[in-house]
């Protein structure tokens, strides 16, 4: 990764998968997202298919416009979030209740927490 080569946070782990293990979450991801897209709020944008992070780009550069455009307005908020690494600080055990939560089958459920709890990191 580029930047400071002193900084940990400019280093990616290396990822040594099964390819049987990476077949298999594509699978799960696959049957999952249709899904996911009815079930994720529209403002919600990354990592949802056919939703780009551009059309916040595009909000951003309105928002400016109509600024800049209205003599009247003296204000203007446009607030961004994103969380950085937002996976790999979620909690494993919670994604099983949303799961739940939206009624996904138990065997899907017992498929996706079987994956996420046997990951190992080496250091």
């Amino acid at each position: 990764k580029r930047g400071d080569s002193g900084d940990p946070l400019n280093y990616r782990p290396l990822a040594l998968l099964n390819t049987d293990y990476k077949v298999f979450t594509r699978i799960l991801a696959t049957r999952v997202s249709a899904l996911l897209s009815m079930q994720i709020h529209p403002n919600q944008n990354g990592f949802v298919a056919r939703r780009t992070i551009h059309g916040i780009f595009d909000l951003f550069e309105a928002a400016q416009i109509a600024v800049t455009l209205d003599n009247d307005q003296d204000e203007a908020i446009v607030l961004l979030l994103d969380f950085r690494k937002a996976y790999d600080s979620l909690d494993r055990a919670y994604v099983g209740t949303v799961l739940r939560h939206h009624e996904y089958v138990d065997r899907f459920i017992k498929a996706v927490i079987v994956c996420t709890r046997t990951l190992v990191y080496a250091s």
